[in-house]
């Protein structure tokens, strides 16, 4: 009887520690297994910082600056930056050995290790804009080689505008572009935009903004602009697909919306635009002058 005893005991022990032993590989069991499938550990995400009206020497533009080297050295996933547009104030450059190449634009962003893309503003075109295509064999940041053209990043196509100058053969090239372009991502940049509720361009119709709109309206996925002396999300455009950012006040003097506002966000202040693209998935993250976040939104395809 004793030994009979002594056998149930251990039976029920072993049993004990069986069901223990069970209940805590059930537990950890799919923590483990599923955290090495997680998409955003294997797939790569890459940042392009936007900022249009830019060139002044202010002290907001090295503000603007020191937070964009501050966030790409955070994250090291920064790719490139584009300037939507004046970025030389106030009348561009009179020579290709205008200091003032230097003074609002190679001081202000000489600690952010990034290729600079350059867009054509309304201030530029008041003065040399050869000179504009001259100094990209100059500056090793500089990139410019033409009034308009298409930047590339994997499946990222990026085409950069001359508003100030929308002609029949840069509409055609952008049709002809577009229209034959796989990219996953098909995102227009321009300076002047098409939606905007600042206060000083809401009303405002340039030369060549309703072509513009029905060539990108239902082909592209985003138009980023500046020329509106805001940080926005307006949006997007009437009647199309296509979203509008606008990010406009890189080193600029800020303005006020038109009240009451109409769009999704906007931000009267100096601060930056940056895209991140994780393979079909878009990210976009508006900062102030000191880099802190101020809107986020995403896209998915």
């Amino acid at each position: 009887m004793k030994r009979l005893y002594t056998a149930v005991i251990i039976f029920l022990l072993i049993s004990v520690a069986s069901f223990y032993l069970y209940t805590i590989f059930l537990l950890q069991t799919p923590s483990t297994l599923t955290k090495p499938f997680s998409k955003s550990n294997s797939v790569a995400s890459y940042s392009f910082i936007l900022m249009g009206d830019t060139g002044t020497g202010a002290v907001s533009q090295y503000e603007v600056a020191k937070s964009i080297e501050n966030y790409c050295s955070e994250r090291e996933n920064c790719k490139a930056v584009f300037i939507l547009g004046d970025v030389i104030y106030d009348e561009g450059v009179k020579s290709i050995t205008d200091t003032q190449f230097t003074t609002k634009f190679e001081n202000p962003y000489k600690d952010i290790s990034l290729p600079f893309y350059i867009l054509f503003g309304n201030h530029d075109y008041l003065g040399c804009t050869s000179c504009y295509l001259e100094y990209d064999k100059e500056s090793p940041k500089w990139e410019m080689s033409s009034g308009y053209y298409l930047q590339k990043f994997n499946s990222i196509s990026f085409y950069a505008l001359d508003t100030e100058n929308f002609d029949e053969e840069q509409k055609k090239w952008l049709t002809t572009q577009i229209k034959n372009d796989t990219s996953t991502w098909k995102i227009v940049l321009g300076h002047k935009p098409i939606k905007t509720f600042e206060e000083t361009k809401v009303k405002e119709d340039w030369k060549g903004r309703d072509e513009l709109k029905e060539i990108v309206c239902n082909s592209a996925d985003f138009y980023v602009s500046g020329h509106s002396h805001i940080l926005e999300d307006p949006g997007t455009i009437n009647g199309c697909y296509v979203k509008q950012l606008i990010s406009g006040t890189g080193g600029s003097y800020p303005r006020e919306v038109q009240k009451p506002y109409q769009g999704n966000f906007f931000y009267e202040g100096n601060g930056f635009l940056v895209m991140t693209v994780q393979d079909n998935l878009m990210t976009i993250n508006f900062f102030d002058k000191s880099g802190k976040s101020l809107h986020e939104v995403t896209s998915w395809k």
